[in-house]
């Protein structure tokens, strides 16, 4: 599996140092127009101040833990998980966004969660809009298609900036040490690009499968494509060619292309419902060359069988650490 995930890393970069065929008009347009449209989303969202209301806390095997509730874009209220080590000291902040699916939503769940109860690190969980507590804003119902017929409306317009904000409130956190690490598989993977596209106070981001991306290369006949074009055609009255370009705005391969930092990404060879060769187009499109794409073989699920894949992305991280430490200047 290793040998197969090096090689298709050494074509990628034999690819970029060969250079990109040149953009057409049309491309080189859209990305424009992509980037106005997030600067200008953004702006939308700084207008409003910090609104921020602690809902409940508890110590719990030598960290706080701690649920707040957060304005975002259009005013939505969303929810942050934060569990801090109760020693005084900085830290490095570590992020993990959902993907989806029914979970427990008790606060008693998050006091026994592993990735919460990392040692020496703040680790944040993020319910955006539509999900976990946050899911009585927008119903979780087909909550992708949700506002799905114009670019402005979509759910997911507003999602993208409840990570941005959660990364600029988690940014301020008065033991923070100024590194913020991403994490994320399937949407919450996606979520995580688009952080750190998005955020420039991202530094690493480690995700698996992300959804969304490359989507032209999602199978049309099964889930979410066909959901969603099916719907798009027969209820919202777009043709599939018109509701395709409007989730060009919403692909991770769009967003790749203003990635800077060092960035991981775990895919399975034949992953049903992410498929390999549109996560290859989303990584390709990284200009940075500290990345990596890691190819577990045989899969054929959405999601992997071993933890063969966590070993190389934890070295990954590892390494890329060490290096922004130092840049940094933190011991």
């Amino acid at each position: 599996m290793i040998k197969k995930a090096y090689r298709t890393i050494i074509f990628l970069i034999l690819i970029n140092s060969w250079g990109s065929v040149a953009q057409t008009v049309d491309a080189a347009a859209f990305d424009k127009q992509f980037r106005s449209f997030w600067s200008s989303t953004i702006s939308e969202l700084n207008e409003a101040s910090f609104s921020v209301k602690k809902l409940k806390t508890q110590i719990h095997k030598g960290k706080n833990i701690t649920l707040y509730e957060l304005n975002s874009y259009a005013n939505i209220k969303i929810h942050i998980y934060v569990s801090e080590p109760i020693k005084e000291g900085k830290y490095e902040t570590r992020i993990m966004f959902w993907p989806f699916g029914k979970r427990d939503y008790s606060f008693d769940w998050f006091l026994k969660d592993g990735f919460m109860q990392q040692r020496n690190t703040i680790n944040v969980r993020v319910d955006n809009r539509g999900q976990g507590l946050s899911r009585d804003v927008i119903p979780n119902e087909r909550f992708i298609l949700n506002g799905i017929g114009k670019k402005e409306t979509y759910v997911y317009r507003g999602v993208f900036m409840d990570v941005v904000r959660a990364v600029d409130f988690i940014s301020e956190h008065k033991k923070s040490n100024g590194v913020i690490v991403v994490f994320g598989n399937s949407q919450g993977g996606m979520l995580a690009l688009v952080a750190s596209a998005l955020n420039p106070k991202v530094d690493i981001a480690i995700v698996r499968i992300p959804f969304f991306a490359g989507i032209e290369y999602y199978n049309r006949d099964r889930w979410p494509m066909d959901w969603i074009l099916s719907t798009s055609e027969y209820q919202r009255g777009i043709t599939q060619k018109e509701q395709l370009n409007i989730l060009a705005y919403y692909d991770v391969k769009n967003f790749a292309k203003l990635l800077k930092i060092p960035v991981y990404i775990g895919v399975g060879e034949n992953d049903p419902i992410t498929p390999y060769r549109a996560i290859l187009k989303a990584f390709s499109n990284i200009k940075n060359s500290n990345k990596m794409i890691y190819v577990v073989s045989p899969c054929d699920i959405h999601g992997f069988k071993s933890n063969s894949e966590e070993k190389i992305s934890a070295l990954f991280l590892k390494n890329e650490l060490k290096k922004i430490y130092k840049d940094k200047g933190i011991e």
